[in-house]
């Protein structure tokens, strides 16, 4: 379900005419960065934080704070989808198995 939502926010039809003059727009102004992250970033690290928990419960969060999670799994689904030009569920395919590598179950 977390790989889906990532997959879709980065690559659905809408995404893909819009997120890249998005992230143009924001890297020039600082003012609309800041208005983004307190809008969406933030927001989203508090729906994330306790899904991160749940799939890792015990220390390895401590060493990948939920922010570094998000900015990995969109940083990731951003490439594939912008610069591979890969499909929506490849992405989601390959965002599974990132949030394997980086949350295996705990044994």
């Amino acid at each position: 379900a977390l790989a889906d939502r990532f997959a879709v926010f980065v690559g659905s039809p809408v995404a893909r005419r819009t997120f890249p003059g998005l992230v143009a727009d924001i890297s020039a102004d600082p003012l609309l960065r800041q208005r983004f992250l307190d809008d969406f970033v933030v927001p989203a690290r508090g729906l994330l934080g306790p899904v991160f928990t749940r799939m890792a419960p015990d220390s390895r969060l401590e060493r990948m704070p939920t922010e570094d999670l998000q900015a990995t799994l969109l940083g990731a689904a951003f490439i594939w989808v912008y610069l591979l030009a890969l499909d929506t569920d490849d992405v989601r395919a390959r965002l599974e198995n990132l949030v394997d590598a980086l949350l295996p179950s705990s044994p």
